[in-house]
């Protein structure tokens, strides 16, 4: 454990015990030193925790609450003992269909990268809202999560990727929810 903090001097640390090891924090300031992948993996969850996001689910839940228009609403990174499947739930307010296509598009060029058949769901709760997840298998689904998990990084990764291309940023104009 350090003596103080590098950042502001303070003495008063919290030690604080991760997968794979243990960072120190300030009190002070809120400062978290130790291995970088460890100072990584704690800002994360944190970011996750102020979402309600899993860590598991949180690139993906994050990526799309950054586009315009995108409200994310609930994630789950699943439970293999339950077989409740991974899912990212998000509305849109400005009542634009880009995002749903530009996700639907990214998962026909995946389609042959991942484990899981993936689905785009319109829902409503409270709110019109889609769900992104995996297609339940008909054989036992809890073997079917760390799959669909796995496949969530793929497409947040791909996402990332298509983000940047004209045909991601340039919106159709042929699709878009009536206005009322």
């Amino acid at each position: 454990m350090a003596d103080k903090c590098p950042s502001c001097g303070n003495h008063a640390l919290n030690r604080i015990s991760l997968a794979g090891g243990a960072l120190d924090e300030c009190e002070m300031c809120g400062e978290l030193f130790g291995p970088a992948d460890l100072v990584e993996l704690a800002m994360l969850q944190r970011e996750a925790d102020e979402l309600g996001a899993s860590i598991e689910s949180y690139p993906l839940a994050r990526f799309l609450h950054d586009q315009p228009g995108v409200k994310v609403i609930a994630d789950s990174n699943g439970d293999p003992v339950t077989g409740k499947l991974p899912f990212v739930s998000f509305a849109l307010t400005d009542r634009r269909l880009d995002i749903v296509e530009n996700l639907g598009k990214t998962l026909r060029l995946l389609r042959d990268n991942l484990e899981c058949r993936w689905i785009i769901e319109y829902t409503f709760d409270f709110e019109p809202a889609f769900e992104l997840h995996a297609a339940r298998a008909v054989s036992n689904p809890k073997e079917q999560v760390d799959p669909a998990r796995r496949d969530m990084s793929l497409i947040w990764r791909a996402l990332r990727q298509y983000s940047g291309f004209g045909w991601w940023r340039r919106p159709s104009g042929r699709i878009e929810a009536p206005r009322r």
